[in-house]
Parts: structure tokens; C-alpha cells; sequence
């Protein structure tokens, strides 16, 4: 049987491909341009992972990145 369990960077991992699978997600232009994402934040805390990521536009931006 396997581990339920996953590791902080298996978690960060899991969110990144959450992140590039679930583009629709964020909205109208950003959904169909090519984006990239940057890991700001990864945390464990008692029962859970906190992991907080950047994204913007693969290229041609001169904007904030989201988060």
C-alpha cells in the first residue's frame, strides 16, 4: 500500500502542475497566453502545506505578477 502522505516539495510539485493544468482559472487574456510561475512560499504547518506561487506571462510583461 502506498504512503497517503506526500512530502513539502512533492506538495510544491503538486501545486505547480495544479497551477499549468488549471489555466482557466485565471481569467479572460491570462488564460490562454503562456505564463510562468515562481514558488514564493512553501510551509508546513500542523496539519497542512501553505505553498504560495507568482505567475505571470511567459513573455513580453512589464507588469506585478500575480500571486
Amino acid at each position: 500500500m502506498a504512503d497517503p502522505f506526500v512530502s513539502l516539495e512533492q506538495a510544491r510539485d503538486i501545486a505547480l502542475a495544479h497551477a499549468r493544468d488549471n489555466q482557466g482559472f485565471y481569467g479572460g487574456r491570462w488564460s490562454k497566453r503562456p505564463l510562468t510561475w515562481l514558488v514564493l512560499v512553501t510551509e508546513e504547518r500542523e496539519d497542512a502545506y501553505y505553498i504560495q506561487l507568482s505567475y505571470e506571462p511567459a513573455r513580453k510583461f512589464s507588469g506585478e505578477p500575480g500571486v
